[in-house]
Protein backbone atom coordinates (compact mmCIF):
# COMPACT_ATOMS: atom_id res chain seq x y z
CA UNK A 1 0.00 0.00 0.00
CA UNK A 2 2.99 2.44 0.96
CA UNK A 3 4.31 1.79 -2.24
CA UNK A 4 1.54 2.67 -4.60
CA UNK A 5 0.67 5.80 -2.75
CA UNK A 6 4.63 6.57 -3.36
CA UNK A 7 3.58 5.56 -7.53
CA UNK A 8 1.27 7.79 -6.95
CA UNK A 9 2.17 10.71 -5.45
CA UNK A 10 4.96 10.78 -7.98
CA UNK A 11 3.00 10.96 -10.82
CA UNK A 12 0.95 14.01 -9.18
CA UNK A 13 4.14 16.23 -10.89
CA UNK A 14 3.08 15.04 -14.33
CA UNK A 15 -0.40 16.00 -13.79
CA UNK A 16 0.33 19.31 -13.72
CA UNK A 17 2.05 19.72 -16.93
CA UNK A 18 -1.41 19.96 -18.42
CA UNK A 19 -0.70 18.34 -21.47
CA UNK A 20 -3.84 17.73 -24.01
CA UNK A 21 -6.36 14.93 -23.01
CA UNK A 22 -6.73 11.83 -25.74
CA UNK A 23 -9.17 12.77 -28.39
CA UNK A 24 -11.94 9.77 -27.72
CA UNK A 25 -11.93 7.05 -30.42
CA UNK A 26 -13.98 7.25 -33.39
CA UNK A 27 -17.21 5.29 -33.35
CA UNK A 28 -16.77 1.59 -34.39
CA UNK A 29 -19.17 0.07 -36.66
CA UNK A 30 -19.22 -3.19 -36.23
CA UNK A 31 -18.31 -5.76 -39.51
CA UNK A 32 -17.92 -9.27 -40.46
CA UNK A 33 -14.34 -8.63 -39.37
CA UNK A 34 -14.77 -6.86 -36.23
CA UNK A 35 -17.14 -9.21 -34.60
CA UNK A 36 -16.80 -11.73 -32.18
CA UNK A 37 -18.40 -15.11 -32.28
CA UNK A 38 -20.76 -14.08 -29.38
CA UNK A 39 -22.08 -10.96 -31.15
CA UNK A 40 -23.38 -13.15 -34.19
CA UNK A 41 -26.12 -14.21 -32.19
CA UNK A 42 -29.33 -12.80 -33.01
CA UNK A 43 -31.79 -11.57 -29.98
CA UNK A 44 -35.38 -10.55 -29.94
CA UNK A 45 -35.67 -7.48 -27.20
CA UNK A 46 -39.29 -6.37 -26.17
CA UNK A 47 -38.80 -2.98 -24.55
CA UNK A 48 -42.40 -1.21 -23.15
CA UNK A 49 -40.36 2.19 -23.01
CA UNK A 50 -38.52 4.11 -20.27
CA UNK A 51 -35.41 5.13 -20.36
CA UNK A 52 -31.78 4.15 -21.75
CA UNK A 53 -30.52 2.20 -18.45
CA UNK A 54 -33.50 0.62 -18.95
CA UNK A 55 -33.58 -0.41 -22.24
CA UNK A 56 -29.82 -1.50 -22.28
CA UNK A 57 -30.99 -3.56 -19.32
CA UNK A 58 -33.44 -5.68 -21.67
CA UNK A 59 -31.05 -5.92 -24.06
CA UNK A 60 -28.41 -7.44 -21.85
CA UNK A 61 -31.05 -9.44 -20.38
CA UNK A 62 -31.27 -10.89 -24.58
CA UNK A 63 -27.74 -11.51 -25.10
CA UNK A 64 -24.93 -13.42 -23.21
CA UNK A 65 -21.26 -12.50 -22.23
CA UNK A 66 -21.51 -9.48 -23.75
CA UNK A 67 -20.11 -6.13 -21.08
CA UNK A 68 -21.93 -3.06 -21.39
CA UNK A 69 -20.75 0.34 -19.80
CA UNK A 70 -23.65 3.07 -19.66
CA UNK A 71 -21.92 6.47 -18.35
CA UNK A 72 -24.23 8.48 -15.83
CA UNK A 73 -25.25 10.96 -17.95
CA UNK A 74 -26.54 8.74 -20.39
CA UNK A 75 -29.14 6.72 -17.97
CA UNK A 76 -32.12 8.60 -17.47
CA UNK A 77 -32.57 9.44 -22.20
CA UNK A 78 -35.76 8.88 -22.62
CA UNK A 79 -36.38 5.87 -24.82
CA UNK A 80 -39.68 4.41 -26.21
CA UNK A 81 -41.41 1.44 -26.67
CA UNK A 82 -39.27 -0.87 -29.16
CA UNK A 83 -39.98 -4.32 -30.22
CA UNK A 84 -36.92 -6.15 -32.09
CA UNK A 85 -36.87 -9.36 -33.71
CA UNK A 86 -33.76 -12.00 -34.96
CA UNK A 87 -31.27 -8.93 -34.85
CA UNK A 88 -27.79 -8.81 -33.96
CA UNK A 89 -26.99 -6.82 -30.03
CA UNK A 90 -24.76 -4.26 -31.85
CA UNK A 91 -27.78 -3.40 -34.00
CA UNK A 92 -29.90 -2.96 -31.15
CA UNK A 93 -27.61 -0.93 -29.28
CA UNK A 94 -27.29 1.22 -31.86
CA UNK A 95 -30.71 2.42 -31.97
CA UNK A 96 -29.95 4.68 -29.40
CA UNK A 97 -27.04 5.93 -30.84
CA UNK A 98 -27.30 10.34 -31.33
CA UNK A 99 -31.05 10.13 -29.40
CA UNK A 100 -31.05 13.19 -27.62
CA UNK A 101 -32.91 14.03 -23.97
CA UNK A 102 -32.79 16.97 -21.67
CA UNK A 103 -30.73 17.05 -18.21
CA UNK A 104 -31.31 20.30 -15.91
CA UNK A 105 -32.63 21.94 -19.02
CA UNK A 106 -29.63 20.98 -21.06
CA UNK A 107 -29.26 18.92 -24.21
CA UNK A 108 -27.89 15.63 -23.89
CA UNK A 109 -26.85 13.56 -26.92
CA UNK A 110 -26.00 9.73 -26.45
CA UNK A 111 -23.53 8.47 -28.25
CA UNK A 112 -22.59 4.58 -28.72
CA UNK A 113 -19.28 2.67 -29.37
CA UNK A 114 -17.37 -0.48 -29.13
CA UNK A 115 -14.60 -1.55 -27.67
CA UNK A 116 -11.81 -1.88 -30.39
CA UNK A 117 -9.51 -4.15 -28.39
CA UNK A 118 -11.99 -6.74 -27.92
CA UNK A 119 -10.35 -10.12 -29.48
CA UNK A 120 -12.50 -12.83 -31.40
CA UNK A 121 -12.16 -14.71 -28.23
CA UNK A 122 -13.09 -12.33 -26.06
CA UNK A 123 -16.58 -10.74 -24.73
CA UNK A 124 -16.98 -7.25 -26.17
CA UNK A 125 -17.74 -4.70 -24.64
CA UNK A 126 -20.62 -2.25 -25.99
CA UNK A 127 -19.74 1.53 -24.15
CA UNK A 128 -22.50 4.65 -23.84
CA UNK A 129 -21.68 7.68 -23.31
CA UNK A 130 -22.97 10.60 -23.23
CA UNK A 131 -21.75 14.29 -24.63
CA UNK A 132 -23.93 17.37 -22.79
CA UNK A 133 -24.37 20.57 -24.86
CA UNK A 134 -25.11 23.54 -22.07
CA UNK A 135 -27.09 26.17 -22.98
CA UNK A 136 -25.65 29.05 -21.73
CA UNK A 137 -27.91 31.55 -19.60
CA UNK A 138 -27.64 35.23 -19.44
CA UNK A 139 -26.34 34.86 -15.40
CA UNK A 140 -24.39 31.89 -15.78
CA UNK A 141 -20.64 32.28 -16.13
CA UNK A 142 -18.87 30.99 -19.18
CA UNK A 143 -18.45 26.58 -18.51
CA UNK A 144 -15.64 25.11 -19.76
CA UNK A 145 -17.02 22.02 -22.18
CA UNK A 146 -17.40 18.77 -20.51
CA UNK A 147 -15.70 15.23 -22.37
CA UNK A 148 -15.58 11.97 -21.03
CA UNK A 149 -12.62 9.60 -21.53
CA UNK A 150 -12.73 6.10 -21.14
CA UNK A 151 -9.06 4.88 -19.80
CA UNK A 152 -7.84 0.68 -19.39
CA UNK A 153 -6.01 0.09 -16.14
CA UNK A 154 -6.58 -3.28 -16.33
CA UNK A 155 -2.53 -3.34 -16.02
CA UNK A 156 -2.64 -1.61 -13.19
CA UNK A 157 -5.01 -3.90 -11.37
CA UNK A 158 -2.49 -7.15 -12.76
CA UNK A 159 0.35 -5.49 -11.29
CA UNK A 160 -1.68 -5.84 -7.95
CA UNK A 161 -2.70 -1.70 -7.38
CA UNK A 162 -5.72 -2.30 -6.29
CA UNK A 163 -8.79 -0.09 -8.04
CA UNK A 164 -9.40 1.92 -4.56
CA UNK A 165 -5.97 2.87 -4.78
CA UNK A 166 -6.05 4.28 -8.39
CA UNK A 167 -9.35 6.20 -7.54
CA UNK A 168 -7.53 7.42 -4.55
CA UNK A 169 -4.56 9.13 -6.79
CA UNK A 170 -7.07 10.56 -8.92
CA UNK A 171 -8.92 12.17 -6.01
CA UNK A 172 -5.65 13.06 -4.56
CA UNK A 173 -4.50 15.01 -8.12
CA UNK A 174 -7.90 16.62 -9.05
CA UNK A 175 -7.97 18.11 -5.33
CA UNK A 176 -5.11 20.23 -6.37
CA UNK A 177 -6.77 21.77 -9.19
CA UNK A 178 -8.92 24.91 -8.78
CA UNK A 179 -11.73 23.95 -10.82
CA UNK A 180 -14.92 24.75 -9.18
CA UNK A 181 -17.02 21.76 -10.75
CA UNK A 182 -15.81 18.35 -9.77
CA UNK A 183 -15.47 15.79 -12.15
CA UNK A 184 -17.02 11.68 -12.12
CA UNK A 185 -15.30 9.50 -12.24
CA UNK A 186 -16.13 5.74 -12.36
CA UNK A 187 -14.41 2.42 -12.12
CA UNK A 188 -16.28 -0.69 -14.09
CA UNK A 189 -14.68 -3.77 -12.33
CA UNK A 190 -15.69 -6.44 -14.80
CA UNK A 191 -13.63 -4.62 -17.71
CA UNK A 192 -11.03 -2.69 -15.98
CA UNK A 193 -12.24 0.45 -17.51
CA UNK A 194 -11.75 3.87 -15.95
CA UNK A 195 -14.25 6.47 -17.11
CA UNK A 196 -14.05 10.22 -16.37
CA UNK A 197 -16.08 13.03 -17.17
CA UNK A 198 -15.03 16.72 -16.57
CA UNK A 199 -13.63 19.75 -18.20
CA UNK A 200 -10.46 19.66 -20.29
CA UNK A 201 -7.80 20.47 -17.39
CA UNK A 202 -9.50 17.71 -15.00
CA UNK A 203 -9.73 15.15 -17.63
CA UNK A 204 -6.24 15.80 -18.86
CA UNK A 205 -4.98 15.44 -15.27
CA UNK A 206 -6.57 11.94 -15.44
CA UNK A 207 -5.01 10.78 -18.12
CA UNK A 208 -1.48 12.14 -17.17
CA UNK A 209 -2.16 10.31 -13.85
CA UNK A 210 -3.29 7.22 -15.24
CA UNK A 211 -0.50 7.32 -17.85
CA UNK A 212 2.57 8.04 -14.88
CA UNK A 213 0.98 5.31 -12.91
CA UNK A 214 1.42 2.61 -15.65
CA UNK A 215 4.91 3.64 -16.50
CA UNK A 216 5.85 2.91 -13.14
CA UNK A 217 4.74 -0.38 -12.98
CA UNK A 218 6.55 -0.82 -16.51
CA UNK A 219 9.39 0.02 -15.04
CA UNK A 220 9.13 -1.84 -11.97
CA UNK A 221 8.19 -4.97 -14.28
CA UNK A 222 10.37 -4.58 -16.90
CA UNK A 223 13.44 -5.11 -14.89
CA UNK A 224 13.01 -8.80 -13.14
CA UNK A 225 17.18 -8.71 -12.17
CA UNK A 226 16.47 -6.86 -9.41
CA UNK A 227 13.84 -8.36 -7.71
CA UNK A 228 15.06 -11.76 -9.03
CA UNK A 229 18.74 -10.62 -6.80
CA UNK A 230 16.57 -9.28 -4.19
CA UNK A 231 14.97 -12.57 -3.98
CA UNK A 232 18.08 -14.63 -3.95
CA UNK A 233 19.47 -12.35 -0.99
CA UNK A 234 16.21 -13.26 0.78
CA UNK A 235 16.82 -16.88 0.16
CA UNK A 236 20.63 -16.86 0.97
CA UNK A 237 19.85 -15.12 3.92
CA UNK A 238 17.26 -18.22 5.05
CA UNK A 239 19.71 -20.64 3.69
CA UNK A 240 22.54 -19.26 6.06
CA UNK A 241 19.82 -19.55 9.23
CA UNK A 242 19.14 -22.71 8.67
CA UNK A 243 22.86 -23.05 8.30
CA UNK A 244 23.24 -22.04 11.73
CA UNK A 245 20.22 -23.74 12.85
CA UNK A 246 21.66 -27.05 11.48
CA UNK A 247 25.02 -26.67 12.94
CA UNK A 248 24.08 -25.73 16.67
CA UNK A 249 21.76 -29.11 16.41
CA UNK A 250 24.69 -30.92 15.13
CA UNK A 251 26.50 -29.45 18.52
CA UNK A 252 23.71 -30.67 20.43
CA UNK A 253 23.53 -34.05 18.90
CA UNK A 254 27.42 -34.42 19.23
CA UNK A 255 27.39 -33.54 22.71
CA UNK A 256 24.51 -35.92 23.68
CA UNK A 257 27.01 -38.32 21.66
CA UNK A 258 29.40 -38.03 23.57
CA UNK A 259 27.43 -38.03 27.25
CA UNK A 260 26.35 -41.74 25.77
CA UNK A 261 28.91 -42.79 25.38
CA UNK A 262 30.39 -41.79 28.39
CA UNK A 263 27.40 -43.05 29.99
CA UNK A 264 28.18 -46.85 28.67
CA UNK A 265 31.66 -46.52 29.49
CA UNK A 266 30.49 -46.14 32.98
CA UNK A 267 27.84 -48.83 32.48
CA UNK A 268 30.69 -51.56 31.22
CA UNK A 269 32.78 -50.40 34.50
CA UNK A 270 30.13 -51.31 36.91
CA UNK A 271 28.98 -54.58 34.60
CA UNK A 272 32.92 -55.06 35.11
CA UNK A 273 32.75 -54.80 38.59
CA UNK A 274 29.86 -56.00 38.90
CA UNK A 275 30.98 -59.64 37.55
CA UNK A 276 33.61 -59.40 39.67
CA UNK A 277 31.94 -58.95 42.92
CA UNK A 278 29.33 -62.30 41.79
CA UNK A 279 32.82 -64.06 40.59
CA UNK A 280 34.47 -63.31 44.30
CA UNK A 281 30.93 -64.04 46.07
CA UNK A 282 30.57 -67.28 44.38
CA UNK A 283 34.81 -67.91 45.23
CA UNK A 284 34.07 -67.50 48.54
CA UNK A 285 31.40 -69.75 48.91
CA UNK A 286 33.14 -72.23 47.51
CA UNK A 287 35.64 -71.93 49.79
CA UNK A 288 33.42 -71.75 52.90
CA UNK A 289 31.65 -74.59 51.86
CA UNK A 290 35.37 -76.82 51.45
CA UNK A 291 35.75 -75.58 55.08
CA UNK A 292 32.63 -76.79 56.18
CA UNK A 293 32.80 -80.01 54.40
CA UNK A 294 36.37 -80.36 55.61
CA UNK A 295 35.41 -79.64 59.27
CA UNK A 296 32.29 -82.30 58.82
CA UNK A 297 35.24 -84.82 57.77
CA UNK A 298 37.42 -84.44 60.82
CA UNK A 299 35.03 -84.29 63.49
CA UNK A 300 33.24 -87.85 61.78
CA UNK A 301 36.95 -89.23 61.56
CA UNK A 302 37.13 -88.03 65.63
CA UNK A 303 33.76 -89.97 66.01
CA UNK A 304 34.46 -93.18 64.59
CA UNK A 305 38.12 -93.08 66.46
CA UNK A 306 36.69 -92.37 69.66
CA UNK A 307 33.64 -95.03 69.25
CA UNK A 308 36.52 -97.30 68.03
CA UNK A 309 38.37 -96.54 71.22
CA UNK A 310 35.31 -96.81 72.98
CA UNK A 311 34.84 -100.40 71.55
CA UNK A 312 38.65 -101.60 72.54
CA UNK A 313 37.84 -100.19 76.30
CA UNK A 314 34.32 -102.50 76.50
CA UNK A 315 36.31 -105.32 74.59
CA UNK A 316 39.27 -104.97 77.77
CA UNK A 317 36.46 -104.61 80.29
CA UNK A 318 34.82 -108.04 79.34
CA UNK A 319 38.02 -109.60 79.01
CA UNK A 320 38.79 -108.89 82.48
Amino acid sequence: MKQTHAIALAALALCLIGQPAASQAQELVATPESTTYIERQLINVTFPGGNVAEYIAAIERATENINFVVAPEAEFIPMPAVELEAVSPWSAVRLIDRRVGYVEGDPVQVHVRRSENTQPSESPIYIIHAETHRVRRAADPVPEPQDTIILPVAMLLDADVPAEDILACVDIALGLSDDDLSATVRFHEETGLLIARGDHRQLSTIHELIGALGHSVEQRLSNPIEMLEGELMEAREVIEALEAETEEAWGAAEEAHDRIREMEGHFEAMEHEFAMMQERMEQEAREAVERMREEFEHVLREREMRIHELERELEAARNE
